[in-house]
């Protein structure tokens, strides 16, 4: 079960109660919050220590190990004589467990069978092929499913592999010259930083041949930007936790998360009346394939909860398709904000935010009001060494957007985004940070 180096105590904890470990694997700046997750654990899980000698002594603990003794004390002689266990279903074996989509506040973790990861790994061909000299870096954690399954595709096609902690453009645009990176997966926010940094053209990006973005979909004309500045091909992936790889924008046709993956069947419909729609036409992305979970661990109600009566899964992704089957996110279904009666796409007031120069990352979520249900707040992140005032993101908005679009509940500025384990925005540690009284009349008054 991997796990974000982001998360909280309190995450790790609860994965640790959900996968009961025989043991936990840690890198030094994650040492100390593995050792507070593990406290009041029912039994003692040993922690293995990559790296100890980066470590400080005072955060090493009775019964830690470092990872280089641990195979000091293998013979190298053994790794020849291992003989894997015979699994006689494969589609009944758990070897990983992901954190999935979650919902009304509560972390869900998905269990990926043995043959739905095999399929994953062979869908993860058409970005990672197999041609020789394929140079890999990741900028995602394993914890997401793009993260683990291309690092495990890269291990298979015998690719090398580069994983760099550091989200800032420099570092990027240093890891990818000096390491002649081929193929780099990120999501668009760092991509753009990097491509829109004032430093590219001091940096040799000849071997870059493809970024793959995974996660938020990346507008058309930033898409067409990013990709100039970069001189490569943006290949979307659309992967989600419970449904595996879905979507792979093999063309990178702008705008477009891609056509579907082998193997998967998708359609999209209305979610009110359960009705097929047309090309061109927006509802919910819904799908059928051979790498959908095997259930919540512990939680079959909530996994019942994920198809409709027919056994499609529900994505709650607000999508559309053209007539030449290419896929476009129209808008986070589950995130519309309710206001007055209307459901107002937070991605829309985002697409809108993103706009900014000054700003690298954003979120729009509703903030309940006693009148109207719910009002737009957003949370944006800034480029370093950018200033902007609230006023500002909001004019941007104002000026954009019709009257019944506005952020009436304000913004605030944050120095990153609060997210979930496998890369997800998490919306709770948001809300928790929503004021409680009403700013609205201060702010566009």
């Amino acid at each position: 079960m991997p796990t974000d180096p982001e998360a909280s105590p309190s995450d790790l904890k609860a994965q640790l109660q959900v996968c009961k470990p025989r043991a936990v694997f840690a890198e030094p700046r994650t040492l100390a919050k593995v050792h507070d997750a593990l406290q009041g654990a029912p039994r003692q899980v040993p922690v293995i220590v990559l790296n100890q000698d980066d470590v400080p002594a005072k955060l090493v603990r009775a019964g830690d190990v470092a990872y280089e003794d641990l195979l000091r004390a293998v013979p190298t002689a053994t790794a020849d004589l291992f003989t894997p266990p015979v699994i006689a279903r494969l589609d009944d074996h758990v070897p990983f467990i992901l954190a999935g989509l979650g919902a009304a506040g509560r972390a869900h973790y998905a269990m990926m069978s043995n043959k739905r990861a095999f399929v994953l790994l062979d869908q993860f061909r058409e970005p990672l092929p197999d041609t020789p000299g394929v140079v890999f870096m990741s900028s995602r954690p394993l914890s997401c499913l793009a993260g683990i399954f291309s690092l495990l595709r890269c291990c298979w096609a015998g690719h090398t592999v580069v994983t760099l902690n550091d989200q800032e453009p420099l570092s990027i645009l240093a890891a990818l010259e000096k390491n002649a990176v081929s193929h780099w997966l990120a999501q668009p926010g760092p991509v753009r930083a990097v491509a829109d940094h004032a430093s590219l053209p001091k940096f040799n990006l000849k071997t870059l041949t493809a970024v793959l973005l995974d996660g938020d979909a990346m507008p058309a004309d930033t898409h067409v930007r990013t990709q100039q500045a970069l001189a490569v091909r943006l290949q979307a992936v659309y992967c989600v936790p419970e449904a595996g790889m879905l979507l792979f924008n093999r063309d990178a046709k702008p705008g477009s998360v891609g056509k579907v993956c082998p193997g998967i069947r998708l359609k999209v419909v209305d979610s009110i009346s359960e009705e097929d729609l047309e090309a061109g036409e927006c509802g919910e992305l819904r799908s059928k394939g051979s790498t959908s979970l095997k259930g919540y661990v512990g939680d079959p109600e909530a996994t019942a909860a994920l198809f409709d009566e027919r056994g499609w899964f529900c994505t709650g992704d607000g999508m559309k398709y053209d007539d030449e089957g290419y896929f476009y996110l129209v808008e986070k279904l589950s995130e519309n904000i309710q206001c007055a009666g209307k459901a107002i796409p937070a991605k829309e007031l985002e697409d809108v935010i993103r706009t900014h120069p000054g700003v690298r990352d954003v979120a729009v979520l509703g903030r309940p009001d006693p009148d109207d249900g719910e009002v737009p707040m957003a949370f944006v992140v800034l480029e370093p060494s950018v200033t902007a005032s609230k006023q500002e993101i909001i004019q941007l908005v104002k000026d954009k957007l019709p009257e019944t679009k506005q952020l009436r509940g304000g913004v605030e500025f944050l120095d990153a985004l609060p997210r979930t384990t496998s890369g997800k925005l998490s919306g709770r540690q948001l809300r928790d940070r929503m004021p409680r009284r009403s700013v609205v009349g201060s702010l566009l008054m």
